[in-house]
């Protein structure tokens, strides 16, 4: 086994094991493939006929967040899974702090790389799809719903 695979399983039993909640893990574990597994790496894994459906799903979760304060669905759960002296008061995913643990970036820093890698996603597939006006809107729609100052909430890290 790789160094960074023990790390991450150390990590998961270590959640398992300070939280017993194995409900939560899951979450965690849909969430972080949620983040790093679609949004940041999807149009590399996806096929091309299925990249107008990655815009699609994309809009939809900056157009959730309108309903739910700016913050994510997903998120909201993991913080109701924990006991209340773990949870984030601003219903921040607990996924930043596993990477924070993996790879010993800060926070803003993750955050930052995922925004930017998802807008360059975004442009790729509006000048891929430049043809069809539905992907091109839902591409305007996740950049607006994206941009940095309704997205992130480093500021209260």
């Amino acid at each position: 086994m790789s160094q960074l695979s023990v790390n991450v399983l150390k990590i998961f039993s270590e959640y398992i094991l300070n939280y017993m909640n194995t409900l939560f893990c899951l979450v965690l574990l849909i969430h972080t493939f949620w983040i790093l597994g679609f949004q940041m790496l999807g149009p590399l894994w996806l096929p091309e006929r299925y990249l107008s459906m990655y815009t699609f799903i994309c809009a939809l979760v900056g157009l959730h967040w309108i309903f739910f304060g700016n913050k994510c669905i997903v998120s909201i759960w993991e913080n109701k899974l924990l006991p209340q002296k773990e949870r984030n008061g601003n219903y921040e995913t607990h996924y930043y702090n596993v990477m924070k643990k993996l790879t010993g970036v800060d926070i803003p820093t993750q955050k930052k790389f995922q925004h930017t890698l998802m807008m360059v996603n975004f442009v790729i597939i509006g000048y891929l799809y430049r043809r069809n006006w539905r992907v091109v809107l839902l591409t305007l729609i996740c950049l607006y719903t994206h941009r940095w100052s309704l997205w992130s909430k480093v500021s209260s890290v």
